[in-house]
């Protein structure tokens, strides 16, 4: 949508602000796929704490 957006402010099809909401909502959408990655990284870690399989993986590779 943000191409699309651009190539509308590009012919005067929308106006900046529209531009400018769009380039935040696509930002703000990139920063919770990140946080939500992130967060699923640390759950699957937290979990394998609780669960010794974090302490196993590490004593497998000698650390």
């Amino acid at each position: 949508i943000l191409k699309i957006t651009e190539v509308r402010y590009k012919n005067q099809l929308a106006s900046m602000i529209d531009l400018l909401d769009t380039q935040t909502m696509y930002d703000k959408i990139k920063f919770d796929k990140a946080q939500a990655e992130y967060n699923c990284q640390l759950s699957v870690l937290e979990l394998k704490y609780q669960t010794g399989k974090l302490i196993e993986e590490n004593q497998k590779r000698g650390e």
